[in-house]
């Protein structure tokens, strides 16, 4: 449950970026999901979120039936879980007499993960006074499913055993996941400026138009979401602080000629803003 004062909404929006094409599906533009989970108002009155799609449900239900935790299909029921934020439940205004709204936060999940499965921190973040907007990065992440119901699975390349495919592969990735950051880091903007950047322009929640301070604006991410998180603010000066949680800041390894150690722009150009390497005593890259 999550620990701040306040309680908590989430709603999704569906971004069309229509000057990219799309590095996994160059046929198609670029498309992602986004989640803004914010501080909520009368959130007792809407239902409680599903805390996975059902596409990414069964993906993950039928990923656990598998070695190494094999546990017995039917006994994990993520489908019907819920998370603590409420559906489209109206934003809070901060506390103050002028408030300016709240200060704005970007989640970008792990390589070859969802932002859903981040949802703890998520939530206990925007409890705590703050819009929290988390993104999947299309193709890479295990399955998308958009407002339509079409579905977007991970390509076959992200889970290659070759390391000069995922030499290749990573450095890709982190390339898209820093454009997809800008992206819906613009359409916040427009968000934030009265229009709806929706592409079936669904109806928002109350009050989030005008509630995203995004002059305190910070980013965090999980593995390789820690290590876009500090690229990003690299090529985007808007991005104030960033965090890696257990991640490195490169996009090779250096455990084969094959895949030498590859370090990002972040560790060769530094940064002259705040950032914090969160790791573990298992995992010191």
């Amino acid at each position: 449950e999550p620990t701040g004062p306040y309680a908590v909404g989430r709603t999704t929006l569906h971004l069309i970026d229509d000057d990219r094409r799309d590095p996994w599906m160059p046929d198609r533009e670029r498309e992602l999901l986004a989640t803004v989970t914010y501080p909520a108002r009368h959130a007792e009155r809407y239902p409680p979120s599903p805390w996975f799609s059902p596409s990414l449900a069964g993906a993950l239900e039928e990923s656990l039936a598998q070695p190494p935790t094999n546990l017995a299909p039917g006994s994990v029921d993520l489908a019907g879980a819920r998370a603590h934020s409420r559906a489209d439940a109206p934003a809070a205004r901060p506390p103050g007499r002028r408030p300016r709204g709240w200060p704005v936060v970007l989640f970008s999940p792990g390589f070859g993960a969802s932002r859903e499965q981040n949802t703890a921190l998520i939530e206990d973040l925007a409890s705590r006074g703050y819009v929290v907007v988390s993104l999947d990065h299309t193709y890479e992440a295990p399955v998308v499913e958009f407002p339509d119901g079409r579905l977007a699975p991970q390509v076959a390349e992200i889970q290659s055993s070759d390391l000069k495919v995922l030499r290749v592969v990573f450095e890709q990735a982190i390339d898209t996941r820093v454009a997809d950051t800008r992206f819906v880091l613009d359409r916040l903007v427009e968000l934030d400026g009265g229009r709806n950047p929706d592409a079936e322009r669904r109806g928002l929640p109350r009050g989030l138009r005008g509630a995203l301070d995004l002059r305190h604006l910070g980013m965090f991410g999980y593995s390789y979401g820690g290590y876009t998180a500090g690229e990003s603010m690299v090529g985007d000066r808007r991005i104030d602080a960033g965090v890696n949680l257990d991640g490195t800041m490169a996009h090779g390894l250096g455990i084969s000629e094959d895949w030498p150690y590859l370090p990002g722009e972040v560790v060769t150009r530094g940064l002259d803003r705040p950032f914090m390497l969160f790791g573990n005593a298992r995992h010191n890259h």
